[in-house]
Formats: C-alpha cells, sequence, structure tokens
C-alpha cells in the first residue's frame, strides 16, 4: 500500500522513511514489488524484541547477505543465527 508515496519520494527515499517514523511513532512495514520487505521499529520495545529476545525470527537472508558482504563482511551486520550470535558476543 506504500508503493504510490515510494514512487513519489524515490529521489528522497530515507528522508521520507524518517519523516514516517516521526509522523507515525510505531512499528510498521511495507513492500516495494520485486524487493523484500521492510520494516521501520520506533520503540525501544519493539527493537530489543527484534535484535535480542526474538532474533531468531527476524533473519536477513541471503538476498542481503550476497548483496552487503562484499562491502561489510561477514560481520555481526550481515551474518544471521548462530554466527551473528557469536559475533554479538565478541
Amino acid at each position: 500500500g506504500v508503493l504510490p508515496a515510494v514512487i513519489a519520494n524515490r529521489d528522497r527515499f530515507y528522508d521520507w522513511h524518517y519523516e514516517q517514523a516521526l509522523k507515525f511513532r510505531r512499528t510498521w512495514s511495507g513492500s516495494v514489488p520485486f524487493e523484500p520487505g521492510f520494516a521501520n521499529i520506533c520503540s525501544s520495545a519493539a527493537l530489543k524484541h527484534v535484535l535480542n529476545d526474538n532474533f531468531y525470527n527476524y533473519v536477513k537472508g541471503p538476498r542481503f547477505r550476497d548483496r552487503l558482504v562484499e562491502l561489510l563482511g561477514s560481520g555481526i551486520f550481515v551474518s544471521d543465527g548462530e554466527q551473528w550470535r557469536q559475533q554479538r558476543r565478541v
């Protein structure tokens, strides 16, 4: 449902995304055709849920890894599962 807004703001997507976070002040998600969905997390409780309490339900997946591993390496920002947990402990 956000595709028209994404297209209208494609030249300022990150600014628009930030404005939506300020406007809604809650966690929301969207999708763009041919791309994975995205989530905007605006509360510390929701962020803790994703990054700490229930991490295994929110994987980055191979598509994300394949796109960013060359830039970021295979560390905490790109890893999932047990590899992520080991990186976080380090």
